[in-house]
């Protein structure tokens, strides 16, 4: 029952805030994408139509209007009516260039994409080299609604094949670590072969976020298949700070925004994550959505408080590349919760969500930004991990209720009082297989409880 009430408690306050708006709302401006000239039939490249849905609804909403973006689920371009497919993509080598323009009312509102800076990437993705926005990218929007047109039949967005992602040799261009020599004496940019941490800014290669919601409040996002195509990437060698490719390519990316719903959407198959919370976010829920296949980890929360995800999967990620590329980016965990000091993570709760078969943890949250994590609740979610760290939660106040934990818990609290101890309640502790296949690699105990 108190796990019930706690649910009902989250979700109430969650939608109070989304009903309460700060503004009064007395206009809505609808637009279909196909009014921007995107067409769904798996080969127009659509990014144009995105990029200027995000310019429309950016520029041209007022303190006391909504926007709603309508992707339709069907094309009919042919005359035959099909499940509607949107091509993406689009990169740019040093000293191409490309405007998009959009007048509404007279008023022109223009975003301008150019690699013009030699020190910078050998070949970039849309946004600019120092702001990496989104293709449909909202920023000061209070107000907006993006869908498919069909709930039951949700139209797909799909990257196109053979995008570069990773680090790339520019032509003419010599790349040298330790004894290891590479030149590239062709006119396009090539892969570097050089899998080692590579950190020259002048070799990354990226396709940049899908969807980026910056400085908004009271947005929607369901109904939409959103394929990052990363099992069609050109891949070359690594481009790290830390660790593997981090370069921005996730299906959505929110940052500085409160009040935001996520609903029925799949972000799959991307180079980064599946969905990035970021930037002091607030009040944010995801219902029924799947974030699984992609690179770095399926959900990844960096700064955001009053955050709930119900029937949610975070599945198979970190393991899309080939077994030879395998360690390419951490943590390709199920959930990343690990705030960028000093912004914080605090009042998670996950309900009936999947875990599973990830390359790295199922859940993360390591010692170094543990004090700045608090009040995690997983309630009757499904854990599985085969890897001898499959549950690495060192926040303060983690609480697993009724959850199968078919996992090794590697850490389980850094906490130093009872207040903020990590509990388990009614969980069920097991190494049985993946679908009866995936078997554990090792013999260590279920729980390895260190600290405090």
């Amino acid at each position: 029952m108190l796990h019930n009430l706690r649910k009902t408690i989250l979700l109430l306050s969650f939608f109070t805030a989304y009903l309460l708006p700060t503004e009064a709302i007395v206009q809505t401006i609808t637009r279909s994408i196909k009014d921007f000239g995107a067409v769904g039939d798996s080969v127009t490249d659509n990014t144009d139509a995105f990029i200027k849905a995000g310019i429309f609804f950016s520029n041209f909403l007022t303190n006391d209007t909504t926007g709603i973006l309508i992707i339709p689920s069907f094309d009919t371009t042919y005359n035959v009516v099909i499940p509607a497919i949107y091509k993406v993509g689009r990169q740019l080598v040093y000293q191409q260039h490309f405007n998009d323009t959009v007048i509404y009312n007279g008023d022109t509102a223009i975003r301008i994409f150019n690699h013009a800076d030699s020190n910078q990437a050998a070949i970039i993705g849309v946004g600019d080299i120092y702001n990496n926005y989104g293709m449909l990218q909202l920023s000061n929007v209070h107000g907006m609604l993006i869908k498919g047109s069909d709930a039951t039949h949700p139209p797909t967005i799909k990257y196109k094949d053979s995008l570069m992602y990773g680090s790339f040799l520019k032509p003419d261009s010599t790349f040298t670590s330790g004894a290891f020599t590479q030149t590239n004496l062709t006119a396009s940019p090539q892969p570097l072969i050089f899998y080692g941490y590579n950190q020259t800014q002048q070799t990354k290669g990226w396709i940049g976020h899908f969807i980026e919601v910056k400085n908004c409040s009271r947005v929607t996002i369901k109904d939409l298949r959103i394929d990052g195509n990363n099992t069609a990437f050109i891949w070359g060698g690594t481009y790290s700070a830390d660790g593997g490719i981090q370069l921005p390519n996730a299906g959505i990316c929110i940052k500085e925004t409160d009040t935001i719903e996520v609903k029925n959407v799949y972000a799959n198959r991307f180079g980064f994550d599946g969905i990035l919370l970021d930037d002091s976010t607030s009040y944010v829920l995801l219902d029924s959505c799947k974030f699984n296949e992609n690179l770095r980890g399926g959900i990844s929360c960096t700064g955001v408080k009053h955050f709930t995800a119900t029937y949610c999967e975070a599945n198979e990620n970190g393991r899309t590349i080939p077994d030879s590329l395998s360690s390419l980016s951490n943590p390709g965990s199920g959930i990343d919760i690990e705030p960028d000091f000093p912004d914080s993570c605090k009042y998670g709760y996950f309900y009936k969500c999947t875990f599973n078969n990830n390359r790295g943890p199922a859940i993360t949250t390591n010692q170094f930004i543990a004090p700045n994590v608090y009040d995690m609740h997983f309630d009757s979610c499904t854990i599985y991990a085969k890897r001898e760290i499959g549950i690495f939660c060192t926040g303060r106040k983690y609480f697993f209720e009724d959850c199968a934990i078919n996992a090794p818990v590697a850490w389980s609290s850094v906490g130093n009082n009872e207040a903020e101890a990590m509990v388990y309640k009614g969980c069920h502790f097991s190494d049985s297989p993946y679908n009866g296949t995936e078997y554990w690699e090792y013999n260590k105990p279920l729980i390895l409880i260190p600290g405090y």
